[in-house]
């Protein structure tokens, strides 16, 4: 057998493939092998008998691809950006849709990319590896979540997992209200005049208060 690199035309136009002829010198087969660099490649292939009888050599013409499909996962809004020494990329709802998107790379794209995801929860997997399904996914804990997601072509090119770090806060703000003087209750109702000052203080765990 031999193996040489070709145009890519060959491995396009199996016509055109049958009429070309490989360079260098035939191997003898003694195992499997394979064919380490990214392109089209012509198989060639015959054997012989001890006779000396020899077959018409037979070609192919095959694209190798080696390289995983691109990808990228898509948090969209509600979301805001979380601070400086926040441990997260973004704090999100339980109605924030996450995406993850595929691309198959040239120069000798499959189209056939599968995408998985799991999700952690609090340090630990609160969701084992899942297929994607088209649509995107939601989070509906609130707390500190990594979403990690990879994609694979059919020929199980991957690239190395990603992840996401997001914050899911389901937790309204707490308001208080206080008055100022003068003022008195006897624990049941509250007395004041058009002087007194009646005071409103907020506070949120995450985001922040937006308006009071």
């Amino acid at each position: 057998y031999r193996v040489t690199l070709v145009d890519d035309i060959n491995c396009y136009n199996d016509d055109v493939c049958q009429t070309i002829e490989g360079e260098g010198g035939f191997a003898e087969y003694g195992e499997a092998f394979t064919i380490p660099e990214d392109s089209c490649h012509l198989i060639e292939f015959f054997s012989n008998d001890t006779a000396g009888n020899m077959e018409e050599i037979k070609q192919q013409c095959v694209f190798v691809d080696n390289t995983p499909p691109s990808f990228f996962a898509s948090v969209f809004q509600p979301k805001i950006e979380c601070g400086e020494g926040d441990d997260c990329e973004f704090y999100v709802t339980n109605e924030s849709k996450i995406t993850i998107t595929c691309s198959d790379q040239d120069p000798h794209p499959v189209d056939v990319v599968e995408k998985f995801y799991r999700i952690w929860f609090d340090g630990e997997i609160l969701q084992d590896w899942t297929e994607y399904v088209p649509g995107g996914f939601y989070l509906n804990e609130d707390s500190h979540h990594v979403v990690e997601f990879f994609c694979q072509d059919i020929l199980w090119n991957m690239g190395d997992a990603k992840n996401k770090t997001l914050d899911v806060d389901l937790l309204p703000p707490n308001t208080t209200k206080m008055y100022g003087e003068p003022y008195s209750t006897n624990g049941t109702h509250h007395f004041i005049t058009t002087e007194t000052p009646i005071s409103l203080w907020a506070a949120d765990q995450k985001v922040g208060v937006n308006k009071t």
